[in-house]
């Protein structure tokens, strides 16, 4: 697999087997039944049983921990600004008492089946306000998207190549990863993590992983898959999350955008993570 990976993640790849049939890094049909008929702990119990890439994922998470400690800490501190560009409006964020939205959310459909993450970076590079505007086919070339998909480290360093370098001046994005069954203190940093980027004119990239009689993302079948996808705002009224899928362009039932639970999005995002 040609990628652009930190070189700690270089070895790591080349010891991963990974299989693509659909909307991103696996998309493997299993038993038929009906969705959500597992709980949170089965669901993790099988992420669990099932997981070849855990040690690859863990790493590129610890690769990006002192990287996301730090931005937390400067968006705390009040020195963590987004760039603005003269020549670009930046997109309206909507926000009231408990939310906080971006408006306009780019949306693509994914243009091979296994795109979703070239995809999801090019969705953000449109959506940030400055000079960020990739297609997908560049961004897939560059981080070197294959059948197998888009990993974590690449889909992070293609955020930062695309989007943080030239709209924020630096690498902005860092991969944060979520226990198969996400903790309570992963699930309030997932939450507080998305308020921050969205604050800061950034949607986050969700790396999500869904079972058979799982949770699954709106109008996505009863497969498992593993698919990146864009979250661009939130909701502390109703518990829900924004997201913009590209998924519609591999199945007709998926909407281009959706409100959906935000803890539900976190159980599916258990097993990966996000890149924010």
């Amino acid at each position: 697999m040609k990628s652009r990976l930190l070189p700690a993640f270089a070895g790591l790849m080349t010891a991963i087997a990974m299989v693509t049939v659909g909307g991103g890094m696996t998309n493997v049909a299993m038993a038929s039944g009906s969705p959500n008929r597992l709980s949170n702990s089965a669901v993790a119990a099988y992420k669990a049983r099932h997981d070849t890439r855990a040690a690859y994922v863990r790493a590129v998470a610890a690769a990006y921990a002192r990287h996301n400690a730090q931005k937390r800490a400067m968006y705390r501190s009040g020195s963590l600004a987004a760039a603005r560009s003269a020549s670009v409006a930046a997109p309206l964020t909507v926000s009231g008492s408990g939310y906080a939205y971006l408006s306009p959310l780019n949306q693509q459909g994914e243009q091979r089946n296994y795109w979703c993450g070239p995809a999801t970076v090019s969705m953000v590079a449109w959506t940030v306000p400055g000079p960020s505007n990739v297609n997908q086919s560049t961004a897939a070339s560059w981080m070197g998207t294959n059948t197998s998909g888009t990993s974590e480290g690449q889909a992070t360093s293609g955020l930062n190549h695309f989007v943080g370098v030239p709209d924020y001046g630096w690498n902005f994005y860092g991969f944060v990863g979520m226990n198969d069954n996400p903790t309570s203190s992963q699930r309030s940093t997932f939450l507080a993590d998305l308020q921050t980027d969205v604050s800061l004119n950034s949607p986050v990239a969700g790396d999500a992983w869904e079972v058979v009689n799982g949770p699954h993302l709106v109008g996505h079948p009863n497969q498992q898959i593993f698919h990146w996808f864009e979250i661009g705002g939130w909701n502390t009224n109703n518990g829900k999350s924004y997201y913009a899928d590209p998924a519609t362009s591999v199945w007709s039932s998926v909407p281009p955008y959706s409100w959906f639970s935000t803890y539900t999005m976190e159980t599916i995002l258990g097993g990966r993570g996000y890149a924010w």
